[in-house]
């Protein structure tokens, strides 16, 4: 009986040493990669998307190094377009919510709806109690629309001033580059969030200068997207022999998002990739980065995936 308990307490410390390993290396990565952005462009931006507590709220160095965060499916969108959003997932969400405000940082909420809920969607978000909250609602999951949330066309030389942005990463629906760079342009939001490649090719420093300056000449901040949990299978530095064989530091593609791949992320290997994407990022001029799937952490810790 004293060698079952002597093994379990084992197996439980065991596992928990793991678990904050991990986390403390998804931190790590973090702080890695806004580190060696910061070193090319001390103004550069770092948000993070939906961090989770541990992620976020215990480590001063990344709060630090951060100017916000962006949460998903706050009011509307958990766990499918239209619903609204359980009161569990807002007290879960809420803490960092909290702590994000009282250290001044910006907090950038995205909600998925129908387009028959939005005068709800206005209503709810009247009540929001922080100072430094910006709104963005989409009425597809794969943000591949652009609703802008902009009152009034103004250059913006400051990202606290901000007091709109529209998250469009997903050019899908467009018929060509051309097409796609007209709506971005036709955007009036302080800060527009994109995906940084186009058809697998990443933009150049000419297309975001070019992008950076709204249909009217106004200047706004143009952030990129980039998963750090995550490989993704359309991204130029997927080798084409991965199709057939995962490198071992890929664990396993994400079943509820096709063409992504949950990866050790402390791995040398992903580590030369990501950085090497976040200096492109900061090299042709974006002014920042939207840091994603951070909490694949959960992989290693659970043995298994929540989206």
């Amino acid at each position: 009986m004293r060698k079952i308990v002597i093994l379990t307490i084992f197996i439980v410390i065991t596992h928990l040493i793991f678990s904050m390993d991990k986390r403390l290396e998804m931190q790590k990565l973090i702080i890695n990669l806004s580190n060696s952005a910061k070193r090319r462009n001390e103004t550069f931006v770092i948000l993070l998307q939906n961090p989770k507590k541990i992620i976020f709220s215990d480590n001063d160095e990344v709060v630090n190094l951060i100017s916000g965060i962006t949460v998903e499916e706050y009011f509307f969108g958990f766990p499918k377009l239209g619903d609204i959003s359980p009161p569990s997932l807002k007290a879960e969400v809420d803490p960092i919510i909290k702590s994000v405000e009282d250290k001044n940082k910006k907090i950038l909420y995205i909600d998925y709806l129908m387009p028959s809920q939005y005068s709800e969607y206005q209503q709810m978000i009247k009540g929001t109690p922080y100072q430094n909250a910006l709104f963005y609602h989409s009425f597809s999951k794969n943000l591949n629309t652009i609703e802008s949330e902009a009152s009034q066309v103004r250059e913006v030389n400051s990202f606290n001033d901000m007091t709109s942005f529209t998250y469009f990463i997903n050019p899908e629906k467009f018929i060509s580059k051309q097409r796609y760079f007209e709506a971005i342009k036709q955007c009036h939001s302080d800060l527009i969030v994109i995906d940084p490649d186009y058809e697998g090719v990443p933009l150049n420093s000419n297309e975001v200068e070019y992008l950076s300056l709204s249909d009217v000449g106004t200047k706004r901040f143009l952030f990129a997207y980039l998963s750090i949990g995550e490989a993704e299978s359309y991204r130029n530095y997927w080798q084409s022999e991965w199709n057939d064989t995962l490198p071992s530091w890929i664990v396993f593609q994400n079943p509820n998002w096709k063409n992504n791949y949950v990866v050790k992320y402390w791995s040398s290997e992903w580590y030369d990739i990501v950085k090497k994407q976040m200096q492109h990022i900061v090299d042709v001029g974006f002014s920042g980065v939207v840091l994603d799937t951070l909490d694949s952490y959960e992989v290693f810790e659970e043995g298994g995936y929540e989206k």
